[in-house]
Formats: structure tokens, sequence, C-alpha cells
């Protein structure tokens, strides 16, 4: 989120302006935040492979995994 702020400030001012009003709060995700979202998610789908078939995206999954993943 921080690397998508960065790149907003710098190229769309405007709509940086107005979709971020408190940038701290799309910077952080309190632990028990993250982790109700990892229980929902693995509830809902039961593993990233079967997330990507749900939304299609099959062809994309390798980069999204990077993406998301530490270390990406």
């Amino acid at each position: 989120m921080a690397r998508s702020l960065e790149w907003m400030r710098a190229h769309d001012p405007v709509a940086m302006a107005t979709i971020v009003k408190d940038e701290a709060s799309m910077v952080y995700t309190p632990p028990e935040v993250m982790l109700g979202f990892l229980d929902a998610f693995r509830c809902e789908y039961g593993s990233f492979e079967r997330y990507v078939d749900a939304i299609d995206r099959r062809a994309e999954a390798g980069r999204l995994r990077q993406l998301l993943t530490v270390g990406g």
C-alpha cells in the first residue's frame, strides 16, 4: 500500500487528496485484523490457488503470489 500511495502522490495528486483522508490507516493493519482476514480467506477459499480459480486469474497467479508474499 505504501508503494501505491507513493505512486499516487507523484502521479495523481488530485486522487491522492480525494481518496486519502488518513494515510496512516491505509498502511498499517493491526495484527488481529490481518489474522481475522486470513481466517476468513481460508474458510472461504481454502488456499491461494482456489482463490485464484474463483476470480478466474490463473494466468496471473504467479505474479500475484509474488506481490502478496513477504519478499515479493
